[in-house]
Order: C-alpha cells, then sequence, then structure tokens
C-alpha cells in the first residue's frame, strides 16, 4: 500500500464542489475507526477487507474535492488479492443523516491497479432497515490523474437513482471483483434541521379548574406524532387538564422522540362566606335582616335577596349566595334565618262594665312576661278606672318577640242600681246589679215588661204578674242592657249590667 500512497504525492487536481458539510479527516486522529464533524460521531466498522481506520500516514495522497489533502480512510496495509472490502460508517445514536456524496479511490491490492474490473454496492440503512441500494461496475477513474485518483460518488444520480434526500443512518460500502483496495475521503453529509418543540401552558384560574397545554414541533423530519401522559389524547394540544403534571412525547417522520413536561397549576380555592345583621339571623316576625357575602367581589344570592340590603322575610328559610372573584371564580355559602313568630296576646276583664269606684282583674295571655300600661309586669292586674278606659299589654314569649293587645274597660255610673224602689210608683226593684246574667225582677202589679240591647234591639218583651221574676241574659254578651216597664200608665226605664 505505501507504494500506492507515495505514487499519489506528487499528482494534484482540482473540482469545484459545494456540500453542506464536508469531512475531510483532517483534524482526525491517526488509525482511529470514528470521526466527528460538526458534533456528530461517526464509527467506522469492517466487514471484510479490513480493519478500516484513519490513514495519516502519507500526506498529499487523499482528495477534498478540490484538491489533494493529507488523511482518509482506507485499508492501507490489509487489502490482499482476491478480497473484496465491506465497511460501514454509522452515526452515533442512531441520529438519521442524509449522504449527498463522497470520493472513493478503488485499486487492486497487488499493484495498486486502478485500472481493473470491479463494482460498488451503497447500502443505505436506518434502524436496522434498508431505504435503498445503489450499484455501479463503470464510470470509476482509472487514474491518479484525475481527482488523485478519487471517483466522485454523487448520490442524486448513483446507481441510476437519486437517494441524496433520504434519511439513513448507516452506509454500508461493498466492493465486488478486483476492487480490493478502497480509500474515503471529502464525506459530503447533512441532516436535517434540529429536531425541537416548542411549549405553552395556561393554568387552571381556578381551583377545581382546568388548564391546557401545547407543543410546536419543528425541525426533524415533519409528520410529528404527540402523545400525552397520564391523559391528554394525541393533540398538539391538550385541553382541560385539572392541576397536575404532564407528559408529551413528540416524535417526528424518523421516530426521532422529544418529551416535554409541564405541571398545570391552580389558585386557591375561593372561600365564599354568609353573615347577617343581626348576627345571629334570628328575628321575629315582621323585623328585618340583611345578608352579606364574604371573601369574593361580587355576590348573587337566592330568594330575590340583595347583599348587604334589608328586607323582610316572613318564615324562616335558608339562602344561598355565590360569590365570584375578578377571575370569575366563584362558590358559594349558605345562612339560615329564621324567623319566630310573634306571641298571640289576648286581655280580658272580670267585668267588662264596672260601677264608677268599682275594681275590676285584667287578665292577659299567650306570652311568658308582660308590661301593662298601668307600669304593671304581672299577668293580671286590678284596676278602678272612674270612666271608661283603654288598657294596653306587651307580652313576650320565651324567643324574645313581643306584641301588644289593648283591652277596654267599660264604666258606668250605675244610677238606679241595686235592689230599692226605682219608682214609688211602680215600686219595682231589681238585683243583683251588676252580675252574670241572671236577674231578679219585682213588680207590685201586672206590667209589660222589655229588655233591649246597646243598640236598641228588643231582646224580651213579656206581660209579667205581680211577684218576683228572673230575667236570664246569660246567652247575652257583657254590657249594659235597657229595662222598660209599663203598668197602666205609669212607665219605668232602668240599666241592667251584665259582666
Amino acid at each position: 500500500m505505501r507504494k500506492y500512497v507515495l505514487l499519489l504525492v506528487s499528482i494534484f487536481g482540482s473540482s469545484a464542489f459545494l456540500a453542506q458539510s464536508t469531512e475531510t479527516f483532517e483534524t482526525e486522529t491517526a488509525a482511529s475507526t470514528s470521526f466527528t464533524d460538526n458534533g456528530q460521531v461517526f464509527n467506522i466498522t469492517s466487514q471484510a477487507g479490513g480493519p478500516f481506520d484513519i490513514q495519516a500516514g502519507f500526506p498529499g495522497t487523499g482528495w477534498n474535492g478540490t484538491a489533494a489533502d493529507n488523511r482518509y480512510i482506507d485499508n492501507d496495509g490489509f487489502a490482499a488479492t482476491g478480497f473484496t472490502v465491506g465497511f460501514t460508517i454509522s452515526s452515533a445514536g442512531a441520529v438519521p443523516f442524509k449522504l449527498n456524496s463522497m470520493y472513493l479511490f478503488f485499486s487492486n491490492a497487488a499493484s495498486l491497479n486502478q485500472n481493473v474490473a470491479g463494482s460498488l454496492t451503497l447500502e443505505g440503512k436506518r434502524g436496522g432497515v434498508t431505504q435503498y441500494t445503489a450499484t455501479a461496475s463503470s464510470g470509476f477513474v482509472t487514474s491518479t490523474a484525475t481527482n488523485n485518483g478519487f471517483t466522485f460518488i454523487n448520490m442524486s444520480t448513483f446507481g441510476g437513482s437519486n437517494n441524496s434526500s433520504t434519511l439513513i443512518d448507516q452506509i454500508v460500502i461493498t466492493t465486488g471483483g478486483q476492487f480490493e483496495y478502497v480509500a474515503l475521503d471529502a464525506f459530503n453529509w447533512s441532516t436535517s434541521s434540529v429536531f425541537s418543540a416548542a411549549i405553552s401552558q395556561t393554568n387552571s384560574a381556578c381551583y377545581g379548574g382546568t388548564g391546557f397545554a401545547s407543543v410546536s414541533a419543528s425541525g426533524g423530519t415533519p409528520g410529528y406524532t404527540y402523545s400525552w401522559t397520564p391523559s391528554g389524547g394525541t393533540g398538539s394540544t391538550s385541553t382541560a387538564l385539572p392541576a397536575g403534571n404532564y407528559t408529551c412525547t413528540i416524535k417526528d417522520a424518523t421516530m426521532a422522540t422529544l418529551t416535554k413536561t409541564f405541571t398545570i397549576t391552580q389558585p386557591a380555592p375561593l372561600i365564599v362566606g354568609a353573615m347577617a345583621s343581626p348576627a345571629s339571623a334570628l328575628i321575629c316576625q315582621g323585623a328585618s335582616v340583611s345578608l352579606s357575602g364574604t371573601g369574593a367581589s361580587t355576590y348573587t344570592w337566592t330568594g330575590g335577596v340583595v347583599n348587604g340590603v334589608a328586607f323582610n322575610p316572613t318564615t324562616t328559610a335558608t339562602y344561598t349566595v355565590t360569590g365570584a372573584n375578578a377571575s370569575g371564580c366563584t362558590n358559594t355559602a349558605a345562612i339560615t334565618v329564621t324567623v319566630n313568630a310573634l306571641p298571640a296576646i289576648a286581655a280580658i276583664s272580670s267585668s267588662s262594665v264596672i260601677c264608677s269606684g268599682s275594681s275590676a282583674t285584667l287578665t292577659a295571655t299567650g306570652a311568658s312576661s308582660y308590661t301593662w300600661s298601668t307600669g304593671g309586669n304581672a299577668a293580671g292586674i286590678t284596676v278602678s278606672p272612674a270612666v271608661t278606659t283603654t288598657y294596653t299589654v306587651a307580652g313576650t314569649n320565651a324567643n324574645g318577640c313581643s306584641a301588644t293587645a289593648a283591652l277596654t274597660q267599660s264604666v258606668s255610673l250605675c244610677t238606679g242600681l241595686g235592689k230599692q224602689p226605682l219608682s214609688s210608683a211602680v215600686l219595682t226593684a231589681v238585683y243583683p246589679n251588676p252580675n252574670q246574667g241572671l236577674f231578679s225582677i219585682e213588680i207590685p202589679a201586672s206590667s209589660d215588661v222589655s229588655i233591649s240591647n246597646a243598640l236598641g234591639q228588643i231582646l224580651f218583651n213579656r206581660i209579667l204578674d205581680a211577684g218576683t221574676h228572673e230575667l236570664d241574659l246569660l246567652e247575652q254578651a257583657a254590657g249594659i242592657y235597657t229595662v222598660k216597664i209599663i203598668s197602666g200608665n205609669r212607665q219605668e226605664v232602668f240599666k241592667l249590667i251584665k259582666n
């Protein structure tokens, strides 16, 4: 092999070539079975006629595409007659790339003769799967007078097909015939743009709500797929995500994979309260109460209640307030307003009508404590009005609710009452007067007796013989009744008081 290399030192040529990235191996380590270009590591493995590695011992014997250079890949020292070669260049990490072109030197092993019959097969693989196979057995440089003996292999035309845009992660180089020594230089390749994904998210605006997250893939090879875990679907945007952690796995058409993580957050819960004035939310029937929400910005009540405005509920009821903050988050609270009934106060007199200067007992019922307009605070009080008087009593029940009742005590002058003659002409007596409804009347002679009420309605009209008779007013209401007695051409009128 050294004989061949020395021959190349004295021969130069040129050819214009422009590529995305061309590895000329000038900075690579001699005898290395790997090289790095633009940050990408490539590994060299040999299948036959090798091993292949970086050749650096014979300056000026390579070809960088325009001029001779010093380093390249070959199987120097290992080529043998009757043995074709096979070696593979693989991208570390199986990163997909496109092979655009390269320069290859072919000769036999014994004399380094390039003018021999042979063939070249290039097999592009990705993930162990063949993506293309291209073969040629002619068109190779046969003299160092051209490109220092290197043949330009253009992947857009080699083998009669365009494979320059096909993504691979391995190129397998295999020769046939008398191509027993092979050198490779000016390895021109390109890769897809960097596979990346931009992310965005919107957190939950309210406690217990949802947010969403998005990924926007770019670079790599379009044909992206998305998978969200633990939930979220298979789209680039996942909506209705409760607070928590999520991962989106993105793959491009080459199955290159990215993962993006998200944490959807939520604010603390909105705490809404309800308060009343009075604070106990206990009122008596007819009283007012106001209800107010706390913890939010705006409030909406059930039952037609306006926040902070007094109203008069008639029955015990529970009211619910919905509070909202500036973000539109809501929560509810409830409060029960208890409406206690008023006591049913009643007041009665022991005598609906009394004589002026007499006494009557007034009694109140329906409450647990009482206050009279006289200042008395017992259920019953004794009064002795000189004239008809109205008395008021306020009663309070166990719930503290109060109501009032009024009682009018009628007072009569009671003229002509008692058992005494009302007229010497008639000689009539009525007794006892007043009483509960049974009166006795004494008349000296047969008389026409009639009784009428305060409205002038006649309740009794009868001819009574001389003697004592009973007048029954038990079924009549308490009050003052008028008795008229006519005997002959004499007449007497007086009053009866029924208690």
